[in-house]
């Protein structure tokens, strides 16, 4: 019996970690009046994930007072709501992180100006496959569009 509340809570746990989605906001043009911005992706709390968790606490709201497990019900949705916020906010951080990283790595060589190390990343990208993504990425952060 205790293990099987062990793999439903694992399994549970899972469910809630990969209930995370991307949210793309397109790059927009420069106006007269503003500046372009690039597109941004960040991650939010996957909206059927927050839908079911509204319609749980709806119908558990509603039978409270036949319900003897209403406040565990309650305490249950409130975190598993805040794990799948927690993990999107995970994400997000860990996604501007490595973008910094790759920010740095690429002003560093290109500072450094040392055509066999720019020479040895293009191969590299070119044989894992990523040679244009690379080029495009390099171009936006030298023009400071990124």
């Amino acid at each position: 019996m205790k293990k099987t509340k062990y793999l439903g809570l694992a399994f549970l746990l899972a469910l809630i970690i990969g209930c995370t989605t991307e949210k793309v906001t397109p790059a927009k043009p420069a106006t007269p009046t503003s500046p372009a911005t690039p597109a941004v992706t960040n991650w939010i709390v996957d909206p059927r994930l927050d839908a079911t968790l509204t319609t749980v606490g709806a119908v558990n709201q509603a039978t409270a007072p036949v319900n003897p497990f209403s406040p565990v019900v309650t305490i249950a949705l409130g975190a598993a709501a805040a794990l799948a916020s927690w993990f999107a906010k995970r994400k997000n951080d860990q996604a501007a992180q490595s973008e910094l990283l790759f920010k740095t790595v690429v002003q560093g060589v290109e500072n450094a100006a040392n055509p066999a190390v720019k020479a040895a990343i293009q191969a590299h990208a070119g044989i894992i496959g990523v040679e244009g993504e690379l080029g495009t990425a390099v171009q936006k952060i030298n023009n400071g569009s990124i």
